[in-house]
């Protein structure tokens, strides 16, 4: 009971830590307390299926006065049994959850590169093009054709940003 005690502590602490923080030490903490979980679940299912197969063989050498300590041991690590469960249960929901968490940042942060790049992009294709040393090219001869084309760039990358707000995605 005390070893299923502090494992639901344990998870118990590792799930509120979850919505704090998503590093690689808590994931090591989920990986960690999950094998704990899964040894003891393990554990548990042996013994409770050698006691039941000493309950089944019970009659043969064991007292009917004494055969009820044997259904109350069986009890008991049914019960413990169960908690194991569910623990094991818990502590992947807690992993899913984790996962989620990250999932989640990273397209976050995926979006704001690809949203930083679609303004950009046009804009180093605009100045690659008027940076090459070709004669004729428009507005590139004349005096004003550089804020002419600053302008341009500027109001494309306004549109882009104006577009995104707009779909929400900024």
């Amino acid at each position: 009971q005390q070893v299923t005690d502090s494992l639901e502590e344990q998870a118990d602490e590792i799930e509120a830590k979850v919505f704090k923080e998503q590093s690689p030490e808590l994931l090591e903490d989920i990986s960690d307390l999950s094998y704990e979980i899964l040894t003891l679940r393990r554990g548990l299912k042996q013994i409770r299926d050698t006691y039941k197969v000493v309950m089944s063989l019970s009659g043969r050498f064991a007292d009917s006065e004494n055969i009820h300590y044997f259904r109350d041991l069986l009890d008991e690590i049914s019960i413990l049994y169960d908690r194991a469960e569910t623990l094991h249960e818990f502590i992947q929901n807690v992993l899913n959850v984790f996962s989620s968490l990250v999932n989640f940042k990273l397209n976050e942060i995926m979006k704001t590169l690809t949203i930083f790049v679609a303004v950009i992009e046009p804009l180093m294709f605009v100045t690659s093009f008027y940076g090459m040393n070709v004669k004729n090219l428009p507005l590139a001869e004349t005096s004003f054709g550089i804020v002419v084309i600053s302008l341009f760039m500027l109001l494309m990358s306004l549109g882009l940003i104006f577009y995104f707000r707009r779909k929400g995605w900024i």
